[in-house]
């Protein structure tokens, strides 16, 4: 998976907790994913990997910024 596709699964991965109520809206696209515990190990995993390759990240965030503006200023604040 190229960097981009693994930031963008990572947004994909953070849009399937609901904003409002914080409730676990399953995903196809990540079957293996069946609880909130589940969910929330997926996404340490990945923040981790953000952080690990933090430069070439926020060096590639421009390329989101159109389709994803608000996960990118997220994960912007995240790697701050």
């Amino acid at each position: 998976m190229s960097l981009q596709e693994e930031v963008e699964d990572f947004f994909n991965l953070a849009n399937m907790q609901n904003a409002e109520t914080g409730e676990l809206i399953l995903d196809q696209n990540f079957s293996e994913i069946k609880s909130m515990e589940d969910w929330e190990s997926a996404m340490i995993e990945k923040i981790n990997w953000i952080r690990e390759n933090k430069a070439m990240v926020l060096l590639n965030l421009a390329k989101l910024r159109k389709e994803w503006p608000k996960s990118c200023d997220a994960l912007e604040q995240i790697l701050a």
